[in-house]
């Protein structure tokens, strides 16, 4: 049995443990793998036979897949890491890896992988006639689900890299020219919200994402109370207890969703379980109410999801 050795050099192939009854080995961090299974079954327009295994926070899926099938996956997968494919007996990578990064950043400052937000995006079940209000935002949501809703493929940005393949480009490029929803990106660094907007417009996702520069106490004066369908942030968590911050994002999320609107707290914190229980106590003061929560993986990185509704 061998290990996967990602990331760790640049030979064609990678060594992992065969089976021999799957030809196709398609890799994703653990975390919503449900979501993964579901947009798979979804692309290729059938249900899969398959077997899944747990790796190091990874999760395998194995399958049989012909070339066309691969190459769907390729163009239209957004929470799929990794394509590889049995060639004796080693998988090699299917045209591209890491199909989690995007060629439109001017620079990259965004913390989370574009396949977890991809993830909670389609746990959200986001769609036309929202709005979406991304608190402290660094273009990682913002700028994701603006390529969502707008169709655009998740891997336009590294079409020279397949040059060979731009048929394909054409077959399943669908991109949505006239969108309604609006999406809010709000963040107080200046340049910080400079930066993103610029990539936004290389992303092609500007005319869509509003963008406010805003310390997190004053956002509540700056949209009306009940208009806003989904509320998403990320949190970096050094200790359980809530502070001003945390706190302002449960008082804005009671003030401006809409009723049955929800929040989509997503932590990086080193004791989930005490956060976890601060917040479910807090949230009594308010219309909220706690939801779900789920461990997702972010560059190995355990991070928590926490979902609450507004009653």
């Amino acid at each position: 049995m061998f290990d996967l050795m990602m990331g760790l050099c640049n030979f064609p192939f990678i060594l992992y443990s065969m089976n021999n009854n799957y030809n196709t080995l398609l890799i994703t961090e653990k975390g919503l793998e449900n979501i993964t299974i579901k947009e798979i079954e979804k692309i290729l327009n059938r249900s899969i036979d398959y077997n899944i295994i747990e790796k190091k926070n990874k999760i395998l899926i194995y399958i049989n897949l012909n070339f066309e099938e691969r190459l769907n996956l390729l163009f239209n997968s957004r929470t799929v890491d990794n394509i590889l494919y049995m060639k004796g007996d080693k998988y090699k990578h299917f045209l591209l890896k890491n199909l989690y990064e995007r060629g439109y950043q001017l620079k990259k400052i965004e913390k989370l992988k574009s396949t977890l937000v991809n993830k909670i995006i389609y746990y959200s079940n986001m769609g036309e006639n929202e709005e979406i209000l991304n608190i402290m935002d660094d273009g990682s949501f913002s700028i994701e689900q603006g390529i969502y809703i707008k169709n655009i493929l998740p891997i336009f940005w590294r079409r020279k890299e397949i040059s060979k393949y731009i048929d394909y480009f054409e077959k399943y490029m669908n991109i949505k020219k006239k969108v309604n929803i609006k999406i809010y990106c709000v963040n107080k660094d200046k340049n910080k919200l400079l930066l993103i907007e610029r990539n936004s417009e290389n992303a092609l996702v500007n005319d869509i994402i509003f963008f406010r520069r805003l310390d997190i106490e004053w956002i509540d004066l700056k949209f009306k109370d009940g208009s806003i369908d989904k509320i998403f942030t990320f949190r970096i968590k050094k200790n359980p207890e809530l502070n001003i911050k945390d706190k302002y994002i449960f008082y804005h999320s009671d003030k401006l969703l809409k009723d049955k609107g929800k929040l989509y707290l997503l932590l990086y914190s080193y004791d989930y379980k005490k956060i976890l229980e601060n917040i479910i106590n807090y949230i009594k003061k308010y219309s909220l109410i706690y939801v779900d929560s789920f461990y997702l993986y972010n560059y190995n990185k355990k991070l928590l999801l926490i979902v609450l509704e507004k009653i």
